[in-house]
């Protein structure tokens, strides 16, 4: 029997993770479900589904699974489709890991930028009308242990070409450092 996604989604949350459920009520209690008019399913069937969410273990794991292998081939090679479903998991366990390894990598970085703003202890903010300016201020700042945090932003405002000008920094004092002192 060929399965669409919403049978098969049906199937396995009817049987859950009952171990050993009775497939022959399942298949008369999902029968008279509306996903089915148009196909019968047997208690065979459900269970050589049950058996593969089994080996493949996650739900949706299992789902798609059978949407993409167990459709395409006779449900009677019931070994061969258990293989297959054996490596299928394996392949999604890799995925997961990959996945939780740049997840980690992430939070690797997550903790040093938390661990360089717990050291902070001072902030300040230069502005100047021109660039030369603000660049002079920042490094006098640099000598006296300031680190500039972030890039320059600019603002103009007003209808002169200089009348409103703005380049802004932020400078910080970090805990520990030594610069220029």
């Amino acid at each position: 029997m060929n399965f669409r996604k919403r049978q098969i989604e049906i199937i396995l949350r009817t049987i859950g993770s009952i171990a050993s459920p009775n497939y022959k009520r399942i298949a008369s209690r999902i029968s008279d479900r509306e996903e089915f008019f148009d196909s019968a399913i047997t208690p065979v069937e459900i269970e050589h589904l049950h058996k593969i969410a089994k080996v493949v273990g996650d739900k949706e794991d299992a789902a798609d699974f059978i949407l993409k292998e167990v459709n395409a081939i006779d449900a009677t090679k019931d070994e061969k489709v258990l293989e297959k479903a054996a490596s299928y998991q394996e392949e999604k366990d890799k995925e997961k890991k990959q996945k939780q390894k740049k997840y980690n990598g992430q939070a690797g970085a997550i903790t040093q930028a938390t661990a360089f703003f717990t050291r902070i202890t001072d902030n300040k903010i230069f502005t100047a009308k021109f660039e030369s300016q603000l660049v002079f201020q920042v490094n006098e700042a640099i000598k006296e242990g300031w680190l500039p945090y972030g890039g320059v932003a600019f603002m103009a405002t007003g209808m002169s070409v200089v009348g409103g000008n703005s380049f802004i920094q932020a400078m910080v004092k970090i805990n520990g450092e030594h610069n220029g002192k």
